[in-house]
């Protein structure tokens, strides 16, 4: 799991596109990530929530495709009712999932 050094801070400068930075020093390396909001209040909010996702173990980037997911949840022998599956098979074709899935969960 990752560690955050600090409380992190919203950057007193907004981007071009005229919102707010944010940063965090996590695992030792300071990171920058926009909020994509004008609104300083709005913008410490998205800072605090990046926080609880990276304690949670939420990776922007996984690059994992729904179904690598759903093959290791079959294969630790749980079930999903045949029309559940489908549906869901149809709404994550092609898509790759934001999550805090491991492969060592």
């Amino acid at each position: 799991m990752a560690a955050i050094s600090g409380e992190g801070y919203i950057s007193n400068k907004v981007n071009q596109a005229g919102t707010y930075y944010m940063f965090l020093v996590i695992d030792g390396v300071k990171q920058r990530k926009s909020t994509g909001t004008k609104d300083e209040h709005d913008a410490a909010e998205k800072l605090e929530q990046w926080k609880v996702e990276v304690k949670a173990g939420v990776k922007e980037e996984t690059h994992l495709r729904y179904e690598k997911i759903r093959d290791a949840y079959l294969e630790s022998g749980k079930h999903i009712q045949g029309s559940i599956l489908e549906d869901l098979n149809m709404f994550f074709k092609n898509r790759y999932v934001r999550s805090n899935y491991s492969d060592s969960a």
